[in-house]
């Protein structure tokens, strides 16, 4: 069976097979499916100011510590304050969308020629990504888009 739509929230940061993992749902969802992902990663301060500085601070000092404290377990408010970290800017994961190469049963598998206006599942799958709205000064990304076919 095949879906109109999927989501991720907070969750693509950690999954130690990004590729992988997103080439299963583009699997799984009709031709032009969008396709949303809610992720944080760390505010640029170029591009989002002051208060992109002052998130960017809260992510990695306060985050850790008080989650911590409040939760009792810090290890996983480091791992929190990592993941995030160690997670792509924005326009590398929306890359990453755009230049996967998955064949129809959900593996990655490279190669391939662009053709965004074709509507069947044959060729090589890709999410083309329509918009990736910038919330929270920065540190939560939406990214939208539709599951395509090379």
């Amino acid at each position: 069976e095949l879906f109109d739509g999927a989501t991720m929230s907070f969750g693509i940061r950690n999954v130690p097979e990004r590729e992988d993992a997103l080439c299963q749902i583009h699997a799984l969802l009709r031709p032009n499916a969008v396709f949303c992902v809610l992720e944080f990663s760390e505010p640029d301060p170029e591009t989002s100011g002051i208060l992109g500085y002052f998130a960017r601070f809260f992510i990695r000092h306060v985050v850790p510590v008080v989650g911590g404290v409040l939760s009792g377990k810090p290890r996983e408010y480091l791992h929190l304050q990592n993941s995030i970290k160690d997670f792509p800017n924005p326009k590398d994961f929306a890359e990453l969308l755009q230049t996967l190469e998955c064949d129809a049963e959900g593996n990655n598998v490279g190669g391939g020629k662009s053709n965004e206006d074709d509507n069947s599942r044959t060729g090589t799958g890709f999410f083309a990504v329509e918009e990736v709205r910038q919330l929270n000064f920065g540190s939560v990304q939406l990214y939208i888009s539709e599951s395509r076919h090379r």
